[in-house]
């Protein structure tokens, strides 16, 4: 997808729409897919009724209050 020209415009503009707002904008790609997945369901999980609330429950009991990195057990 990186190769269209139309995905790499829509990306420059959001780069440019974020540095004028004084934020931080990056494009990762190429993840080993077990951490994409992962980063998939956080995201929908932010979208209400996309995640069923129980699963949402679960990972905040495993995760603990201090939280945990992608990449650890």
């Amino acid at each position: 997808m990186l190769d269209e020209e139309s995905v790499r415009a829509s990306l420059a503009w959001t780069a440019r729409t974020f540095a004028d707002l004084g934020m931080e904008y990056a494009v990762w790609s190429g993840g080993a897919e077990v951490v994409l997945r992962n980063v998939r369901l956080f995201a929908s999980a932010r979208r209400s009724g996309l995640v069923p609330d129980v699963a949402i429950e679960a990972v905040m009991r495993l995760c603990g209050p201090e939280g945990t990195g992608l990449l650890h057990g």
